[in-house]
């Protein structure tokens, strides 16, 4: 999440670089999806291309929802406030939230739902003036900002769609999937733009652009392996709940390289939300037990009671009933063996 941040500004400073968007995005989505396939390639050595063909439905709708949540989010900063654009795509946590419950089974914790609505409210506090002002009217703007909402609507559908492919088909690579479906859009984006009688590399002919496409390109995929993987270990909720971070850091960004200063409705919203995130990781760390450790102390105990071993868990309760003449006799040895050590 921290290395996407300055997503928008450096898309920014291609463009005022020279650089058409349709050039830009060729070049991200090619460069990002040769990032995930090699991280799949490197790390997921296990797993085989035969899972992806084998359901080809599940990743190509993977790919494509990844796709269209990195261009989509890429011309909701042309054609609308960029704070507006992160302020509707930082959503999809409120919508992972529904579609993790109804479709996955995803029980949340309560924390997660005090920190998700808290953090809704330090949302609509940053983007107040934005909000106040009716910048959701007409014509462009309005196609901005739907195609912001859209963007959060496919990053919700993404991280669902992984959770599920780690359980239905632990053998799949969505790492692999997501960069084919990075390759799929880079591809499409190349012939529209052969189309129109352009070229993909219109622009580039100076280094300011190259390099901040490179720069970006490698910013968001190296996010992009973390959302889809992170997936596996928990649900998307908490994943995009860690991901407001973006929200938080991105008027700042623009703030280091443009120099607009960032206003006051920004500055209490986004320390409240660093501080919903630290409240929400603080409890997480002394909170409610996991099922799954509920479930391996309960393995162990099964185990002791099978196979009869001496060796219990370092959580298991032993009971011994005074009116058994072995368990007593049992205790007094293991006294006895303690006082001797």
């Amino acid at each position: 999440t921290l290395a996407t941040t300055p997503d928008a500004v450096l898309l920014r400073w291609a463009q005022m670089s020279g650089a058409k968007l349709a050039t830009i995005l060729f070049w991200k989505l090619l460069i990002m999806a040769g990032i995930l396939t090699t991280f799949a390639r490197c790390y997921e050595q296990g797993k085989s291309y035969s899972a992806l063909v084998a359901n080809p439905g599940l990743s190509l709708a993977i790919g494509v929802s990844m796709a269209g949540r990195s261009v989509l989010l890429s011309y909701a900063f042309v054609y609308t406030f960029a704070a507006t654009a992160v302020m509707l795509f930082s959503l999809h946590p409120l919508w992972s939230s529904v579609v993790g419950w109804i479709f996955l089974g995803d029980a949340l914790p309560r924390r997660t739902v005090v920190a998700l609505l808290l953090a809704v409210v330090a949302l609509v506090v940053m983007f107040w003036p934005e909000l106040s002002s009716g910048s959701f009217g007409s014509g462009m703007m309005s196609l901005g900002d739907g195609m912001a909402l859209a963007t959060s609507i496919c990053m919700t559908i993404y991280l669902a769609l992984a959770r599920h492919a780690s359980r239905k088909d632990p053998q799949l690579s969505v790492p692999t999937a997501s960069g084919l479906g990075l390759l799929l859009g880079s591809v499409v984006i190349l012939v529209a733009d052969f189309a129109t009688g352009s070229t993909v590399v219109a622009g580039f002919g100076a280094a300011p652009p190259i390099i901040a496409t490179i720069l970006d390109a490698c910013a968001v995929g190296s996010v992009n392996i973390a959302h889809a993987t992170a997936p596996k270990y928990t649900n998307a909720t908490q994943i995009g709940l860690i991901s407001l971070i973006e929200a938080v850091l991105s008027p700042v960004w623009v703030f280091v390289i443009f120099g607009e200063t960032p206003d006051t409705y920004t500055i209490i919203g986004g320390a409240a939300i660093v501080i919903i995130l630290a409240g929400h990781e603080l409890f997480a760390g002394c909170g409610e037990q996991p099922k799954e450790a509920d479930d391996d102390a309960a393995s162990a105990k099964d185990e002791v009671a099978v196979n009869g071993s001496d060796v219990l868990p370092p959580c298991a309760v032993v009971t011994v009933d005074p009116d058994n003449a072995l368990d007593v006799a049992l205790l007094k040895d293991e006294d006895r063996d303690h006082d001797d050590k």
